[in-house]
């Protein structure tokens, strides 16, 4: 059962705040202009990146891979490793950014993987990156998992990818059981139905039953599923959400503003970067606006904006409420609290 279980975690900022150790600083200055080493492997430790291992150059790039990766990673604990090919461009050698977080791994740990690779890729340069990988499993990051991800992006463009995606599941529709619980319900474009507890929980949320509800695509069902429906606010939300996974959300927020009670229902696509499947992202990106009419023409659910975010820590009130009320009607305090001269236009309510 995939619904929302995960315990409420401490929501973190935009950025983990962890830094690089000066030793850490020192081992990749070294490396970038040496061919003797063929990987590095970081861990956060604490506060900081850490360096936790180095694998020298034994042969060509594709012929150390398999070893170098699989005798650094575990299925218990996430790190980064930074891999060097054998081409080179104007700035020295290229190499492989690798981010592998397994499923065992803490929900906090996945967050801090999560947040804290730009920290590393700015300190690292990312001039030197070619390409970026993220896994869950060695199979996601050895020699074959490369040349997968080499495959997957070397297809068209988004654009004529989606054409020929939506061609081939149009073509495969034929069989998909849409009975009177998905009438009305299949998502335009894809075909994509909405299952019929997806349905009932967007109605709940309507009715204010219930708060929140996170949808999911099936991709082996070709079908929109419900992953949970509960009373957890926008700060609880990436909690609930994976980290490599896009997923669709609708939230009812309750809060105050200019002194008024106020409640808004929105619905935010969370879409987590480089770690989905190129497949995966752009079915949740044509399915989108299905699902929204869903929502909205046959749910008859009032959205009061419509949000994207490319990392799930985004989702937050502050994220929603800037949104719903941007900065410049933001002078006025709930309880009437008098601005001082010279403040901030925004201290948002919380």
């Amino acid at each position: 059962d995939s619904h929302c279980c995960c315990p409420n975690t401490a929501i973190m900022s935009h950025s983990s705040g962890i830094e690089v150790s000066e030793a850490l600083k020192g081992v990749m200055s070294n490396a970038i202009g040496s061919k003797e080493v063929r990987l590095i492997k970081i861990t956060i430790e604490g506060e900081s990146l850490e360096h936790k291992a180095t694998v020298n150059t034994l042969g060509s790039w594709e012929a150390d891979m398999d070893a170098a990766i699989s005798g650094n990673i575990d299925g218990n604990s996430g790190c980064y490793l930074l891999y060097r090919l054998d081409s080179e461009n104007s700035n020295g050698s290229e190499w492989i950014f690798i981010c592998y977080v397994p499923d065992k791994a803490a929900v906090r740990s996945k967050m801090l993987y999560s947040s804290t690779k730009a920290t590393l890729k700015k300190e690292f340069g990312s001039h030197h990156i070619k390409d970026e990988l993220f896994g869950t499993l060695l199979s996601d990051i050895n020699l074959d998992g490369y040349k997968k991800h080499l495959q997957s992006e070397a297809a068209p463009a988004p654009l004529s990818m989606a054409e020929v995606e939506k061609a081939e599941i149009k073509s495969a529709e034929v069989g998909v059981d849409v009975g009177a619980s998905t009438k009305r319900t299949l998502v335009r474009g894809v075909a994509f139905p909405l299952s019929a507890a997806a349905q009932q929980q967007l109605a709940a949320l309507k009715s204010g039953a219930v708060t929140y509800v996170q949808l999911s695509i099936d991709m082996k069902a070709e079908t929109v599923e419900l992953e949970c429906a509960d009373s957890t606010d926008l700060d609880g939300i990436v909690s609930k959400t994976p980290a490599d996974h896009p997923r669709y959300h609708f939230a009812n927020y309750a809060h105050s503003h200019e002194g008024e009670a106020q409640t808004a229902i929105v619905f935010i696509y969370s879409c987590p970067g480089y770690q989905c499947k190129v497949k995966e992202r752009m079915l949740y990106s044509s399915c989108k606006d299905g699902v929204l009419e869903v929502a909205e023409s046959d749910v008859g659910i009032e959205l009061a904006k419509k949000l994207e975010v490319g990392e799930n820590n985004e989702i937050s009130k502050e994220f929603v409420h800037d949104a719903l009320h941007p900065k410049k009607e933001e002078a006025k305090k709930q309880f009437s609290r008098p601005t001082r001269p010279g403040a901030g236009a925004r201290r948002l309510v919380r």
